[in-house]
């Protein structure tokens, strides 16, 4: 039998040993410190570190891993979606550059009002540690592909691949996802607007990668996919 939860925290997770423990106990203290009834998931992509050996560690009821087969930033955020009990899910990564002791301001901002499907966050507006974002994405790829989401589909935001978002489960289940990759990012955007689905959007803030973390993004093949994504979705109806 599930348990029902106010919110669900949904982590993808591929090789984080060394930073998805601290991004647990960020999320566990920042639930307990606002009395939300909450449940942490971390989805692991195929990690053959230590990674799922930690989230273990925690034995603790609110605190599990699911296991996705299907390589993919999409596919894992699905898999971790479809375990989630909660009537909430925020969505953040396992590498701490995403401050999970903010999880409140997302949630606050959501139970504010009913009609509210989605906040996401601003790195943009919420400042962005110098060295965090590299220069590409920072004043190209992610400007572009968000005045293409703004422009074709309507969307009111300022940072579309913002990583740490949170949604109503009823409303995503509403949507059959095909996207499996980074493009799912704005994929959940494009399909919410497209079904009249209110989005706001608050200030976050982004923090630098630890040092030696190999990133999962990569800057040219992902910008292209995203973007072509886009223009299908616009143009193809897809």
């Amino acid at each position: 039998m599930s348990t029902e939860y106010d919110l669900s925290v949904v982590i993808p997770c591929l090789n984080e040993e060394a930073t998805v423990g601290l991004c647990i106990q960020k999320a566990l203290d920042s639930l307990k410190k606002n009395n939300i009834k909450g449940e942490i998931i971390i989805s692991d992509n195929g990690s053959v570190d230590k990674s799922v050996e930690i989230v273990k560690s925690f034995n603790l009821p609110n605190v599990k891993v699911v296991h996705c087969e299907e390589k993919g930033y999409g596919n894992a955020l699905k898999t971790g979606f479809s375990a989630a009990n909660g009537k909430y899910i925020l969505m953040g990564d396992a590498d701490d550059t995403y401050d999970m002791s903010k999880i409140y301001d997302f949630y606050s901002k959501a139970v504010s009002d009913e009609n509210i499907s989605m906040v996401i966050g601003s790195r943009f507006r919420g400042g962005i540690e110098k060295g965090a974002m590299p220069f590409l994405h920072k004043y190209l790829g992610n400007p572009v592909i968000t005045m293409l989401i703004v422009v074709l589909f309507g969307a009111k935001i300022t940072d579309s691949q913002c990583g740490m978002r949170l949604f109503k489960k009823s409303d995503f289940e509403k949507i059959d996802f095909k996207s499996d990759g980074m493009e799912f990012a704005s994929d959940i955007i494009i399909e919410f607007m497209k079904h009249n689905m209110k989005i706001v959007e608050i200030p976050t803030t982004l923090s630098k990668d630890r040092a030696g973390r190999k990133p999962h993004l990569r800057t040219f093949p992902d910008g292209y996919r995203v973007i072509k994504f886009i223009l299908k979705k616009r143009f193809l109806n897809n």
